[in-house]
């Protein structure tokens, strides 16, 4: 299936904050529901094992994300207690409201705009990008993979959608099971307000069905995502993927690293 560089309503300068907002929590409750990230939580720890860090710089955040909760299961791989740092391009700060109490004492969200193609020196530690590699133009995948590599900053892209007929029903379902899983959405108190708000005007869902399926239909592949940065790496540079289907949803990750030296950080 050839890549469309389709929108996302989200994406929009015009969409209402109330929307993105909306959208980026329901995929919050979904991903904490459904929890098909926790493959990748042996890798997330191996990479960070490898450079010794114990930090997770988090590009493109929304509204937290799944490292809301895989934050434990990285920690139960690696043996060591980590830090992570959210950041986005639109911060969402008050995402971090829904949290539970051991989690803000693991996660912070840094309060200013940042780019994902020029990340202040600042942040450092072991970048991700949780869905959000298939909102870049070629272009801008480049600059993000340069700066990475640019400031040594090890980077793991993960995708859980795909460019196929299978990826785009199960991208498409997301509005469904937004709708489904507002009941159970935080914080706690405003989870019946949403619960009426999608059901009587479901408009949330509907922009998220829309943009799960523009998500599939601009998903980079493993390959292409390695073509795009094999230009980029510096000497001593490596990039790898890995490909799980956890309930039958496509999952896919690539890293951008140094090539780790013998022994690995403790």
């Amino acid at each position: 299936m050839r890549r469309f560089q389709a929108f996302e309503i989200m994406d929009l300068p015009g969409c209402p904050a109330w929307v993105r907002a909306g959208e980026v929590d329901a995929l919050r409750t979904l991903t904490s529901l459904v929890r098909v990230h926790r493959a990748t939580a042996p890798l997330l720890a191996e990479v960070l094992r490898a450079h010794g860090q114990r930090r997770v710089v988090d590009l493109c955040s929304g509204g937290v994300g799944p490292l809301a909760w895989l934050w434990r299961d990285v920690e139960n791989h690696l043996g060591k207690a980590i830090g992570v740092t959210c950041t986005d391009r639109y911060p969402q700060v008050r995402a971090l409201d829904a949290l539970d109490f051991e989690s803000r004492q693991r996660i912070s969200y840094h309060p200013d705009p940042v780019d994902a193609a020029d990340v202040p020196e600042t942040l450092d530690g072991v970048r991700t990008i949780f869905e959000g590699f298939h909102h870049f133009t070629p272009s801008l995948a480049e600059r993000v993979v340069a700066d990475a590599v640019g400031k040594g900053a090890p980077l793991v892209i993960v995708e859980a959608t795909e460019r196929s007929r299978w990826g785009l029903l199960v991208a498409s379902l997301a509005g469904l099971g937004a709708i489904l899983s507002a009941p159970l959405s935080r914080p706690r108190h405003r989870a019946a307000l949403r619960t009426a708000r999608d059901i009587a005007f479901p408009a949330v869902p509907l922009a998220l069905s829309i943009d799960g399926a523009m998500s599939a239909l601009r998903t980079w592949t493993p390959i292409e995502i390695r073509a795009i940065a094999a230009p980029r790496l510096a000497p001593g540079w490596r990039v790898r993927s890995c490909r799980w289907r956890p309930l039958g949803v496509p999952l896919s990750a690539v890293v951008v690293e140094p090539i780790p030296r013998e022994p690995f950080g403790a």
